[in-house]
């Protein structure tokens, strides 16, 4: 992905090494995010763990900027093959930081990805993943089209996530103004997740997931620190 410009307000691009401490300071600022998982506060020590798991696993971390080239938040992405799946991609982390929330964002930003992801003709399905305990993220991504299709799911670190995923078809690929959520698949309805998620939280089982950070609101980790907004 080169330049991707959204309502000429902001575009996306890969980082650079000359970037981190932007990338750090957006860190920072969502630090009421990565108070989800075990490590709450932001390092720089986090951001290269980051950033190098992306590159092993075949992602392109990238930074949001708006016009003036201030980096307003961060999105890592797999484009195609994840776990050696040609028809999979993966949306791993998504970060806006605080100021810059609510703003509709993180949506634009989603649908951009999106886009470009599906410009390969191999990927028929968008994965990710959500701690139980993010709510805001969870709506969030339910609202995008993506239906939790497993989970909860006890993690190695102790978080447990939902698996999310949203199946590519050409039905999924209007992005026009009138549109509104995209359709779930396999009869799956949004209200029946919700369901499902509110009977989950008010399970005690589920209190184990104070942890880890989360995906994918406007600061919605797939599941990066957690399970990998």
């Amino acid at each position: 992905m080169n330049v991707a410009i959204l309502d000429n307000r902001f575009h996306i691009r890969p980082i650079t090494r000359d970037e981190l401490d932007a990338v750090l300071d957006v860190y920072r600022q969502c630090e009421d995010f990565l108070a989800l998982g075990p490590v709450p506060v932001a390092s720089m020590a986090m951001v290269l763990q980051d950033i190098e798991l992306s590159r092993h696993e075949g992602g392109i971390f990238c930074g949001i900027y708006i016009t003036d080239g201030k980096m307003i938040g961060v999105v890592d992405y797999i484009p195609h093959g994840f776990e050696g799946d040609p028809h999979l991609a993966h949306l791993s982390l998504l970060m806006i930081a605080a100021p810059f929330r609510w703003q509709g964002v993180g949506k634009a930003v989603v649908e951009a990805i999106e886009q470009e992801i599906t410009k390969d003709a191999r990927v028929t399905a968008i994965l990710s993943g959500v701690q139980v305990n993010n709510l805001q993220a969870v709506q969030f991504w339910q609202k995008r089209g993506y239906r939790i299709v497993s989970g909860p799911t006890l993690m190695p670190d102790q978080t447990t996530a939902f698996g999310l995923r949203k199946d590519w078809t050409p039905v999924h690929a209007d992005f026009s103004d009138n549109r509104t959520d995209a359709p779930l698949v396999m009869g799956k309805s949004l209200d029946a997740d919700l369901r499902r998620f509110s009977q989950i939280i008010k399970d005690k089982s589920a209190s184990i997931c104070k942890n880890q950070r989360p995906i994918s609101g406007d600061c919605v980790s797939s599941d990066k620190h957690g399970p990998r907004a």
